[in-house]
């Protein structure tokens, strides 16, 4: 399990760091608990220089707070941690599973569609979603359990992502609501 994880989590860092583009190193996993699912999806991990939680830096995730994710997401979720490294802040939830919501500031419709691109290549089934933002998809990764769900969204500028085990129906309504706040 620890390998399968260790594989997925170098393929996201990778895409990662390609999309921010950077070539900063990974950090460990937001959770930071050996017990963490694989995440295959652009999860933006941030890399070792990255700024710790700030009102200024990380402001996005004052939209995604641990009530409103967990509630959303039918999930027990923790304490809420903060990143920002360049356009990318992303907010991990201490917790039982592996939840994320990342935010990309900045990100154009191709570069949102190498995103969907990448987590296909990374053997995750990716389907269209309509109704949220201006472009949307689901990729589900079943190699782990749980499984690890991506629900990305391209409004305007900025992209969101949610990174969880939660079905489409109840990533579908954190990112309805997160969307009403951009």
């Amino acid at each position: 399990m620890r390998l399968t994880a260790a594989a997925a989590l170098v393929g996201v860092t990778a895409w990662a760091a390609a999309a921010c583009g950077s070539s900063v190193p990974p950090s460990p996993s937001p959770n930071g608990g050996a017990a963490a699912p694989a995440t295959t999806a652009p999860v933006g991990v941030a890399g070792t220089g990255g700024t710790a939680a700030g009102a200024a830096s990380t402001s996005e995730c004052a939209n995604a707070p641990s009530a409103l994710v967990g509630q959303d997401l039918k999930l027990p979720v923790g304490k809420l941690t903060a990143t920002a490294e360049g356009p990318v802040t992303v907010c991990a939830y201490a917790g039982r599973y592996e939840v994320i919501v990342r935010y990309q500031t900045g990100e154009t419709t191709a570069e949102f569609a190498q995103a969907r691109q990448a987590q296909a290549s990374l053997h995750q089934t990716v389907g269209t979603v309509n109704g949220l933002g201006n472009a949307a998809y689901a990729a589900s990764y079943t190699k782990t359990q749980p499984v690890s769900n991506t629900l990305g969204s391209l409004d305007g500028d900025i992209a969101i992502f949610i990174v969880s085990p939660a079905s489409l129906g109840a990533e579908t309504a954190l990112m309805t609501d997160l969307l009403k706040k951009v």
